[in-house]
């Protein structure tokens, strides 16, 4: 075992010398039990999210049986870690052994250039996805397969119950009937093999209308070869897809609803494919997909690589503009784009970085975050000294991020912390946690409008976080913020996820993050640190005119009340049962249905713990600086219209 954890080459090795002392009457009890027991230290290790103890449990929850032959546990072993079992060709294919062969090319910037569908025509949904994927967000591919030294492969798909994991070798179908790479590299056919043998066990989306396998599906590539919609997408990205069917010219023109959202996805890393209906004389086959791997927004065309690459067509690569596109439309041909940018599967990650220019004190004085690197030291709140483990990143054109409250840098004026802190201005991702009278308080919510401020960002912005061997908090511009704290899904939010996996290739996230201090969201302790940090931004506030409702008393007293006069100043409201002040709450949570409504940026939710011995007939909420009760809608909805009682009715102020 290595100090990071269990490797593929110790757990492999574990079970042959098992594999191998197996006798004749079968599993004793006692290897059994062993190998219970290296399951539960995999677990404590590396977590149950990790590629060696999905394929461990996956090899002894099938063989970890009192009498299982010294035969069948040792075809478990070649199954799980070995790859044994290819699944069968097409007819008039035989499978080839690639071992050796380069997994990715030296740049992978031009890698989806050189993908070919090969002669699998039924797939170029699937090939289509690893073209796109190669050209928007490389990284993904990077770390979603990986070599284990000894001519086989690790291959992470997602599924609707998040990641799973199998092993598949380098046999691949000859004659280039299958997905390959005019550079040399397999990591194509690869994927491609391993989602015919993640289909037959059950291990990626189902080649069905459905998240569940309703069909047992056999390892043979004909599974993929008769067409498909989007399993690949969701099975590489974890997200849900969207499709875009072509109205009108105006959509899908410069500036037009369609355009921008394609433009955005393929800047930011988001899987857009492209169906087509008709073939025509510029470059789309009828009833084919295609990788949409950019917009050329001097033209405001489309640019589309065909899955049959170059070895097939010489307009592998082409432009289709927004007029062509409007002419299939009258045509009636329903094309359409597809794009992976619905909600994760597994877990929907945000940016959680400082932004560049970030001055963190190290061993050796105040340094830009951006000018950190791996094994430098750095001063930290409870760890003393540390090595930085690793950096991640994140990019994006600001124009993108404008408008998404999750990605827009929270700005925290020098001073504003109390006792002259922080020493400058300081940038954080909203997301990201400062440490302030001993727990982590999220940026978003010091957010008061005034000497805490989340502006529209400049032309780009650029997020780094660091990572330690444990989280803990660094000194940034004099002020203690978090390091990255690691869970389930949450690297592959970070732009540079790949260079992560490269170095620490078996390490797996746990479940949740283990913090060095409470998050708490609300309750007293929370709320008593933002009352002490708000008060100078409410001193300099003129109120205005309260809006909301309490819209429900029960366990919690919940509702919303936003100042249009301070629409980022946190509302501060008074809990009474009767004339009994019974506690403080701030109106900051987030509510997205305020948000679209236009009020703000929809951080106006509140709730409230209701003590048990109030009665909630009881229960009042004031604003606290005015006095004026927040109405409660249930009372007020049979006197009002539809329109009124809906959650943001602006019509309706406390009085």
């Amino acid at each position: 075992m290595s100090s990071s954890g269990y490797t593929y080459s110790d757990v492999l090795a574990e079970l042959e010398d098992v594999g191998a002392a197996v006798a004749s009457s079968g599993l004793t009890s006692l290897q059994a039990d062993s190998l219970t027991s290296l399951s539960q230290d995999i677990a404590n290790m590396d977590g149950t999210e990790s590629y060696v103890y999905s394929i461990f449990n996956q090899t002894v929850l099938s063989g970890n049986v009192v009498g299982t032959t010294q035969a069948e546990f040792n075809s478990l072993i070649g199954q799980w870690f070995l790859g044994v079992g290819d699944p069968t060709p097409l007819p008039g294919n035989t499978m080839v052994d690639e071992a050796g062969t380069s997994l990715f090319p030296t740049d992978m910037a031009t890698a989806y250039e050189h993908i070919d569908q090969g002669y699998n025509n039924g797939d170029c949904w699937l090939v289509a996805t690893l073209i796109e994927t190669a050209a928007v967000n490389p990284s993904e591919l990077q770390s979603m397969i990986w070599e284990n030294g000894n001519g086989t492969y690790g291959v992470r798909f997602c599924s609707p119950t998040g990641y799973d994991y199998l092993t598949v070798n380098a046999d691949l179908m000859n004659n280039d009937n299958g997905a390959y790479s005019t550079d040399g590299s397999i990591w194509a056919g690869i994927l491609e093999k391993a989602f015919v043998e993640a289909q037959a066990q059950g291990l990626a989306f189902p080649m069905n209308d459905t998240n569940s396998f309703t069909t047992a599906y056999s390892n043979n590539y004909n599974v993929i070869a008769d067409g498909g919609w989007d399993e690949m997408l969701k099975s590489v990205t974890g997200r849900s897809t969207d499709y875009y069917q072509i109205s009108d010219q105006m959509a899908v023109s410069t500036n037009g609803w369609i355009y921008d959202k394609i433009l955005y996805d393929t800047q930011n890393g988001i899987d857009v494919l492209f169906s087509s209906n008709s073939g025509t004389s510029y470059g789309l086959v009828a009833d084919h997909m295609f990788a949409v791997v950019g917009v050329d927004q001097s033209t405001g065309n489309y640019i589309l690589f065909n899955p049959w690459g170059y070895a097939v067509t010489a307009q592998a690569e082409f432009e289709l503009t927004p007029q062509e596109l409007n002419t299939l439309y009258s045509q009636g041909t329903d094309d359409e784009f597809l794009a992976a940018d619905g909600s994760y599967y597994v877990a929907e990650a945000a940016a959680l970085c400082h932004l560049a220019g970030t001055r963190i004190l190290t061993v050796a004085g105040e340094r830009p975050i951006e000018s950190l690197r791996i094994g430098d030291k750095v001063v930290t709140r409870f760890g003393g000294v540390q090595r930085i483990k690793w950096i991640g990143e994140q990019h994006y054109d600001g124009r993108f991020i404008a408008g998404n409250p999750d990605k827009i840098p929270v700005r925290i004026m020098q001073g504003a912390l109390g006792n002259a802190l922080p020493r400058r201005d300081l940038f954080l991702s909203p997301g990201h946690s400062l440490l302030l009278h001993n727990i982590l308080v999220l940026a978003k919510d010091l957010v008061n409008g005034v000497t805490i401020t989340q502006d529209q960002p400049q032309s780009h912005v650029s997020y780094y976080n660091i990572e330690l061997d444990a989280h803990d908090c660094i000194l940034a511009e004099g002020s203690w913020s978090e390091t990255y704290a690691d869970c389930a899904s949450l690297r592959r939010c970070f732009h540079n996820a790949a260079s992560f996996w490269a170095l620490y290739p078996y390490k797996a996230p746990p479940a949740d993050p283990a913090l060095c201090a409470p998050r708490p969201r609300a309750g007293a302790i929370h709320t008593a640190v933002l009352a002490q940090l708000l008060s100078t931004a409410e001193r300099a506030a003129i109120p205005g005119p309260i809006m909301g409702f309490v819209e429900q008393i029960d366990d919690d007293i919940t509702g919303w009340a936003y100042d249009p006069n301070n629409p980022d100043l946190p509302v501060r409201l008074h809990i009474y049962a009767g004339q009994n002040l019974i506690g403080l709450c701030f109106a900051l949570n987030d509510r997205a249905d305020v948000r679209q409504a236009g009020f703000g940026a929809g951080r106006c939710g509140f709730s409230f713990p209701r003590p048990a011995e109030t009665d909630p007939a009881d229960i009042t909420v004031r604003h606290a600086a005015s006095g004026a009760i927040v109405p409660l809608l249930a009372l007020l909805a049979k006197n009002l219209t539809a329109e009124q009682t809906h959650p943001w009715a602006s019509g309706l102020v406390a009085r």
